[in-house]
Parts: C-alpha cells; structure tokens; sequence
C-alpha cells in the first residue's frame, strides 16, 4: 500500500510542473499571462475541491476514489497529448478542462500505520513535492520540444500507478465505513474498532522503512546535485539523459519495500493470527481526539481557523508554484533562461518534500517521546508546529521583494518549504485531532484553498501582473518587483493573521487534551 502510495504522490505531483511548460503556451498558443493564470486556477481548484472525494472515503473507502481520480486525470493527460498532438485544437477551454484533473490517498495509509504516521509523511507525501522534481528533470531529458510525447508518458504512469493503487489500497479494520456499518451488527461494528490495538501492538518492518528512508535519502541528494550542476554548467545531451534515467531507477526501486523480507519471526506472526496480541512493556498513554462528528465541529470556532489557515497558506504555495516561470521572468527584467527555470523548479519540489520530512520526522520523534512518557502532555504535541508554515511564507514572500535577480533561489525555496509544511501537517494534525468523520474534515479544509487559489492566482496575481505588463508595453510579459508586488504585500499580510489562528488551534486542542486527561484522572480516583 505505501509503495503504491508513492507511485501515486508522483503522479499527484505532476500538477505542480504546470510551469514548465506555462512559456510554451504562451510562445506557441499565444496565450496572455491572465490565460495561463486561468488555466492554473481552474486546474489547482479543481484539484483542491475535494470534498465530495472526503465524504467518498468515508463513506465507501479509497477504492472507489482512487479508481475515479485515476480515470479523471488520466484523461486530462489525454486530452493535452491530443491537443500537443495537433489531432484536436488547442486552446484556453480545453487546457482548463485538461488541467483540471487530479486526488490521494495519504489518509488511507496513514490510518494503516497508527504508530507510523510520521514514516507516512516522509516515505509518502515527500513525493508530492520529490515528484515533482523527478518529473522535471525527465521532461528536460527526454520531452523539452516534444508536449505530446511527455503527456503520453504521464498518462502511462498515471494509469499504472493509479490502477494498481485501486486494487491494493485498502482501510484497516478497525475505521469502519458509513456503508460497512449499514451491513454489520453493533457487536461486529464494536469488535472492527477494538481491533485497533492489533494495529497498536505489532510493529511495521523497520527493516523495510530503513530501506525506504535510505532510497529517499538518495533521490533527494542525487536530485538536488543533478539540478544544480544542470543549472550552472553545460551537460551533453547524453549526460542529462542518463541522470533523469537514474532518476527513474531510484524512484523504481522503492518497488523494493514490499519484496523485502521482514525481520518479524513465523513465531511472532503465528502468536498474533492465533489471536494472543504482543505484549507491550507498558501502557502507552493515549492522546484524547475530539469525539465531535463533522456537522457538530462546524459550528465551533476552532475548525473555521484550521480553515483560514488553510486558505492563506495553501493559497500562497499555488500563487508561487503556478507562477515561478512568471515571477523569475518578471524579477530577472524579462530574460528568461530554460536551465535556470527548470533549476527552480527542481529545487522547489526538492523543498516541499525536505518540509514534508522535517515534519514527519518531528511526528515520528514526538511519538516516541510520547510511548516513553507518563503523560501525554509531558512531550510537544505536533499541532506545535501548525503555525511554522505562515512564518516561514512571510519570511520568503518579504525575501522576494528585496532580494536581487541572482538571490532568487532562497525565497523560491523558503516558500516551497512553506507549502511543504502546510500540506504535512494538515495530513497529521487532522488525524491527530479528529477520531470521526476523517475524511470530511481533512478534505473541508480544502474547500478554503479552493477559494484562495481563485483569489489570490486568478483575480489577484493574474490582474495585476497583466496591468502592469500592458503599461509597460511588452504584454504578454512583464519586467520589475513592481509585477508582483502588491500581490506578496497581499500574502505578507494574509499569512500574518495565519499565524494566530494556527496558534489558536494548537492552544485549544492543547487545552482540550489537558481538560480530557484531567477528567480521566478524576474518574480512575
């Protein structure tokens, strides 16, 4: 299941490489900067809207999404491959409904690795951000002057990775669906839920997550070394080529994971399927989640805030990776080099996913802490920190406006991390706080971003670039800070207020955590 998950991360990934080929629409279908804008709007939106998938998940399970997410994007890739192609007419209409495509599995696999969230986070969602950079350097290998060949490639491991992803993903049987419960009896529903502490009590194979933590160790030096020796020196043809071919072998190799054998004994494994459960050395101290359903949780304060944050934080990632060939262009005084783009680009993926690592390490550690403690509030709760993603997006969107041209990279990369931050902790916060209705409140979230994508690239980055560009003379480009100015005083602005009610969350379900214990301890009295 997590092997899939990756393979799946990758494809999700593919829709944050948008501007690797945003010049080319420009160039070849002469598109305005307010048409790629659209285009990326309606695509990250589209993306982002994933509620209907959330109330899915719980009420049928991930196969059902995985196999619709799969069939969605696969024809998006498909109709880009047409249209590269020359078989249909390229134009504004149809590369919003081509990229309009795109869904996970994240939750999924986190639920099936209790005591693992963090290993989830980093073997898993790194590549959302990983992915993106492998993508990248494959298209300049092999795909640079040819669209049509490289949506083709993308709709083969779309397909591949999507349907096997379909077949071999699953729930645990302790999360019971709406539709599972309908057919079960309250003594079966019980004994699903009870089977939680299996899942508590036998540990996953550290020899195979060592394995997966090596190999993305590997993929994230080698990468990051290739793109930036690629970006400052002039590698043959045949040298790019074999190093995206190693990437892709690196990426291949995580099909390892499972053949690998586990370091578990038959003995122990028998022991547990006879149904006498492992001893543990002691009793781990749980952490209370909020028992409020979904509809019950609308209508508190604490909820609306994971919201806002969402929609500032979420919203300024899409602004800065839907744009980077924009913002670059607009900051270098309108020169644009291919080698240069392509380097941010690899290197914004290569910080979203050192993000997703920071934070799933940090959860992997907290939970450790947390087995060994007495009480739980006696180590950090990982909602700690939630509010790392609106410090981080301040810092690097102020960097971007007094930095120079040759300095760009470290504001590109801070907010890269920013976003990487965001979509980490969303994953593992919610899980953490919620124990009901899981994927309506990952997915609602969401919903907000929705929204910022639309208002923040469309009607805000999109309008202002585009007036500045016609009074400067040289629309469809645009030369200066003074092309995205406003817009990053704008994120400043929204990630500063973010930053209280990402506190705010973290101190009420510290505060809920601490109120629950004590109660707990009054009753044992």
């Amino acid at each position: 299941m997590l092997t899939s998950g990756i393979g799946i991360a990758v494809c999700i990934s593919s829709t944050y490489c948008f501007s690797i080929f945003s010049n080319s629409l420009k160039s070849d279908y002469n598109l305005g900067q307010d048409d790629i804008t659209t285009i990326s709007t309606i695509g990250t939106a589209c993306g982002l809207f994933s509620m209907p998938a959330g109330i899915m998940f719980d009420y049928v399970g991930p196969q059902v999404v995985l196999f619709l997410a799969t069939m969605i994007m696969g024809m998006g890739y498909l109709l880009w491959m047409l249209a590269f192609s020359g078989v249909i007419n390229g134009g504004l209409i149809l590369f919003c409904i081509a990229n309009s495509c795109g869904c996970g599995v994240v939750n999924t696999c986190i639920l099936n690795f209790p005591l693992l969230r963090g290993s989830v986070v980093v073997l898993q969602k790194t590549f959302m951000g990983l992915g993106s950079t492998i993508i990248a350097t494959c298209f300049i290998a092999f795909f640079q002057s040819t669209l049509q060949h490289f949506a083709m490639f993308m709709l083969i491991v779309v397909l591949a990775f999507g349907l096997c992803g379909t077949f071999v993903i699953s729930l645990p049987r302790y999360y019971v669906t709406s539709l599972s419960k309908r057919k079960m009896t309250q003594v079966e529903i019980q004994n699903s839920k009870q089977s939680f502490d299996d899942f508590c009590q036998i540990p996953a194979s550290t020899r195979r997550l060592k394995y997966g933590f090596f190999l993305l160790g590997v993929n994230m030096v080698f990468l990051t070394s290739y793109n930036i020796v690629a970006a400052y020196s002039d590698l043959s043809s045949q040298a790019t080529k074999a190093c995206a071919t190693v990437a892709i072998v690196l990426l291949v190799g995580f099909v390892g994971l499972p053949l690998l054998p586990s370091e578990h004994n038959d003995a122990r494994l028998n022991e547990h399927e006879s149904g006498v459960l492992l001893n543990l050395d002691r009793k781990v101290v749980s952490i209370p989640q909020f028992k409020t359903s979904f509809s019950q949780n609308l209508r508190r304060p604490f909820l609306w805030c994971l919201v806002w944050t969402t929609f500032c934080n979420i919203g300024t990632g899409v602004v800065i990776v839907s744009n980077s060939a924009q913002i670059y262009r607009a900051i270098n005084d309108n020169e644009f080099n291919v080698s240069t783009n392509a380097l941010i680009i690899a290197l914004m993926g290569v910080a979203s996913a050192l993000a997703r690592v920071i934070i799933g390490s940090t959860d992997m550690w907290f939970e450790r802490r947390r087995r060994e403690a007495v009480e739980v509030l006696s180590v950090p709760l990982l909602t700690t920190l939630y509010p790392v993603s609106s410090v981080v997006a301040v810092i690097g969107a102020t960097l971007l406006l007094v930095l120079p041209a040759s300095a760009l990279l470290l504001p590109f990369v801070l907010l890269s991390m920013s976003y990487g931050f965001i979509w980490a902790t969303t994953a593992l916060c919610t899980r953490l706080m919620f124990s009901k209705d899981i994927g309506k409140h990952y997915n609602f979230g969401f919903l907000s971003a929705v929204a910022s994508t639309i208002c923040l690239n469309r009607f805000l980055f999109g309008e202002l670039y585009d007036q500045e560009a016609h009074s400067q003379g040289i629309y469809p480009f645009c030369s200066g800070v003074a092309c995205i100015r406003t817009t990053m005083l704008v994120i400043i602005a929204l990630n500063s207020t973010a930053v209280f009610t990402a506190l705010y969350v973290h101190k009420t379900f510290k505060k809920h955590c601490s109120d629950e214990l004590e109660k707990s301890s009054t009753e044992e009295s």
